[in-house]
């Protein structure tokens, strides 16, 4: 349901038995299930309503806004303090963000590589031997 009130601007959120359908600018002070993690497998692929804290490993919480604001809704914020993002959104859009969040952070594939030089002896241009 989300997904067609979204085009028009509106969200559904649940709330026991009540169903309220808002803005989508009023769905971030709107009563949302509230959840914290940075692993995308805990975000339902849903369209439901959801606020979501993601605790940020070594990435500054207001650069990364900043960088990821472009990205997505206007619904985030961050937290310098806890070095939190914030953000309201339908689930699987929040999944999303948390993929990205999870590959800027640290917690995706690294392209980090070790090389391990040894010094040695051997001349670097070998003499043919008679």
């Amino acid at each position: 349901m989300n997904t067609a009130l979204r085009v028009n601007n509106y969200a559904a959120i649940q709330h026991d038995k009540v169903l309220k359908v808002l803005p989508l600018a009023d769905a971030a002070r709107a009563d949302t299930k509230v959840r914290v993690g940075s692993n995308p497998e805990d975000v339902p692929n849903s369209d439901e309503m959801y606020t979501w804290v993601i605790p940020l490993k070594s990435v500054d919480a207001n650069k990364l806004k900043t960088e990821l604001t472009p990205l997505i809704t206007p619904m985030i914020a961050a937290d310098q303090g806890s070095n939190t993002l914030v953000i309201t959104d339908a689930a699987s859009n929040i999944r999303r963000v948390v993929e990205i969040v999870a590959a800027m952070d640290g917690n995706g594939v690294s392209t980090s590589e070790i090389w391990v030089i040894r010094h040695s002896n051997t001349p670097a241009h070998p003499r043919p031997q008679s």
